[in-house]
């Protein structure tokens, strides 16, 4: 049998959590005391699903990730016309 050696990398922004930390809320360290406070997160967008809504304007649902957790979004119709053309998988928002 023969095998080949492979590397398993972890989170792409892996490198970037330091830097991640003095920018904005790890995403993994989030407790109960953000709740309902403006904070700033940094991550990978993943699973972005943009939808059409009866009244004829766009949402989104996202995850957002960062090397020490993830976190579920929605868009709602007002930001989505303002920056719904930046979601796409894989982008760092």
């Amino acid at each position: 049998m023969r095998t080949s050696a492979g590397r398993v990398s972890g989170h792409p922004l892996r490198g970037l959590t330091p830097y991640i930390a003095r920018k904005a809320n790890l995403i993994g360290k989030l407790t109960a005391k953000h709740v309902a406070k403006r904070i700033r997160i940094f991550g990978l967008l993943s699973s972005v699903k943009k939808i059409f809504t009866k009244s004829g304007s766009y949402i989104a649902t996202f995850f957002l990730e960062d090397p020490t957790g993830r976190i579920s979004g929605i868009m709602f119709p007002k930001v989505y016309g303002e920056c719904g053309a930046m979601l796409n998988d894989d982008s760092v928002m």
